[in-house]
């Protein structure tokens, strides 16, 4: 088996079927998105390092993600970027309503869970370097 199967062989895909319930309750003060208006949103940035050999096998495991996070209140969406210049070096940019939203999934067990799927190997190959928070950015045109 191929190293990088072997790394995901663990991982369970779960897809939320529509909207579903959703986790928790956040404040509700932040500004609802839409067209031509000013919003603001909370940023989470993680600045990843990650051993070479184990690139792949993560970028594989985020497509495969279990979705967990996708019905939780406030959450807007994850994006994964890979740097072109170095290639162990991945940010990962959530975008949520609000920091309370936030807040409440990452003490939350679906949080728990989604981390719980990763292999122990793989996530040994991966070293947090560095975790921002952009507060009250607002998106000024799009």
């Amino acid at each position: 088996m191929p190293v990088e199967e072997d790394l995901l062989a663990g991982l369970r895909v779960h897809r939320p079927q529509g909207n579903g319930p959703r986790l928790g309750r956040c404040a509700a003060t932040g500004r609802v998105r839409s067209s031509g208006e000013e919003t603001e949103l909370y940023i989470s940035v993680s600045r990843l390092r990650v051993q070479q050999p184990s690139v792949a096998p993560l970028m594989r495991a985020f497509r495969q993600r279990s979705g967990l996070v996708d019905t939780v209140d406030g959450f807007i969406d994850l994006q994964v970027w890979r740097s072109d210049r170095d290639p162990e070096e991945i940010w990962m940019v959530s975008r949520w309503r609000e920091r309370s939203c936030f807040t409440v999934y990452m003490k939350s067990a679906e949080h728990a869970r989604s981390h719980d799927r990763i292999p122990q190997i793989l996530s040994d190959a991966i070293r947090l370097e560095r975790l921002e928070h952009l507060h009250s950015f607002e998106v000024a045109a799009e």
